[in-house]
């Protein structure tokens, strides 16, 4: 965690099942985010979740933290791979989950995604293909079905 941000890591020796790993997941918190918003419409306000997702290697390891609290451990991810993730979530508005093109390779066929051009993000210094994930295509094709 870092304020109010999470990073999830995936770790396969196929890039492909990672890839697909994250997407899902995304989809799944996407969901039950807009449960709960269901659920509770009218005694709070909408939590909305945006996603960033990023693929390739980082640098990972734990990190010791010493505070007023005591000291903690974190283990986490760095690197230009995470920073690029980071960016992409801030990019994303309305519960949006944007993947960069490492991830848009990786993912099978299962998925629906829409390519939404080159961005430009703080601290990266070339434009960054993104794309968005519009749901889990065989969901829609059991729905019709």
């Amino acid at each position: 965690t870092a304020g109010d941000g999470l990073m999830i890591i995936f770790q396969d020796d196929d890039p492909e099942v990672h890839a697909c790993a994250a997407v899902q997941t995304a989809l799944s918190i996407r969901d039950k985010a807009e449960r709960i918003n269901n659920e509770l419409q009218g005694q709070f306000e909408p939590v909305t979740v945006n996603m960033g997702i990023n693929s390739g290697q980082a640098a990972v390891g734990s990190t010791k933290f010493e505070g007023a609290a005591g000291t903690r451990w974190t283990f986490t991810a760095s690197g230009p791979v995470t920073n690029v993730a980071a960016r992409i979530g801030a990019f994303a508005t309305n519960g949006s989950i944007y993947v960069g093109e490492a991830t848009a390779r990786r993912l099978s066929d299962a998925f629906d995604r829409r390519r939404l051009g080159q961005q430009l993000f703080k601290n990266v210094s070339e434009p960054v293909p993104v794309y968005e994930i519009l749901g889990l295509r065989n969901r829609m094709v059991s729905a019709v079905a």
